[in-house]
């Protein structure tokens, strides 16, 4: 059945533009997790229904625990790993028992010699020990425990799990509104009338795919943000409404 895209989400690009992007990224590029992020990403900035991605964001997901499984987690997986849990939130995917059961031996596996992690590190790790407790909310007063007692080492990073502890929704209004202008950070660029390509930027874009995976995350852990607010916040940023960007 073919997808009807309502509009492009990237509204600075175009779809000719983004669908050449994506068949180059098919035709050029190996069978590699990097791939399944780019196209991931492109079909975002497409517009395709976040309800849509969710294969796809699955599969992202299982690629980046099969790679793991046999290099361990180096580099920058572990971001890409939890980007992925926030890809899978964002598509309203329900997460089979086994999912919650791989999560024990991820942070079994990456809670190893924490001393020497960095503050990304322990934000992932956090983030690892609160996917956990959505299924078992007695783990989460463990996860804000572990928390707690790495302050120091989240860095400036331990304010959202702050808020998230205490309920502050104006400290996580703020957060949000932060992301979403970093998500638009280039937005000079794309206005340039100069510039014909506007498919730069996308990466940056697709960020909003994560923030919408938070959103679900958190509101899966009890806590209620006002829609107009949020509203508000992309009305600020892009002169678009929320609606705009999740259908």
């Amino acid at each position: 059945m073919q997808i009807v895209l309502p509009h492009i989400r990237f509204f600075y690009s175009n779809k000719d533009s983004l669908i050449v992007l994506k068949n180059d990224e098919l035709s050029n590029s190996e069978d590699n997790i990097e791939t399944y992020k780019e196209i991931l990403q492109i079909d975002f900035a497409l517009g395709i229904p976040l309800y849509n991605l969710q294969t796809q964001a699955f599969t992202y997901y299982e690629k980046i625990l099969n790679y793991a499984s046999k290099k361990g987690f180096k580099g920058m997986l572990l971001s890409d790993l939890i980007n992925s849990i926030f890809y899978l939130s964002a598509t309203t995917r329900d997460l089979q028992n086994s999912f919650y059961d791989e999560l024990d031996f991820l942070i079994k596996e990456n809670t190893y010699n924490l001393l020497k992690k960095d503050d990304l590190y322990f934000h992932n790790i956090s983030y690892l020990l609160i996917f956990k407790s959505i299924k078992n909310k007695e783990e989460l007063s463990k996860a804000y425990e572990f928390i707690r007692n790495n302050k120091e080492n989240l860095g400036y990073l331990y304010s959202e799990f702050n808020a998230l502890e205490s309920e502050n929704l104006e400290m996580l209004y703020e957060l949000l509104t932060q992301n979403v202008r970093t998500s638009n950070r280039m937005r000079n660029l794309y206005k340039d009338n100069q510039n014909s390509n506007k498919t730069n930027g996308y990466r940056d874009f697709s960020a909003l795919l994560i923030i919408f995976g938070k959103i679900k995350v958190w509101e899966r852990l009890g806590i209620k943000l006002e829609y107009d607010k949020v509203n508000e916040i992309f009305l600020n940023e892009f002169g678009k409404e929320l609606s705009f960007f999740y259908f």
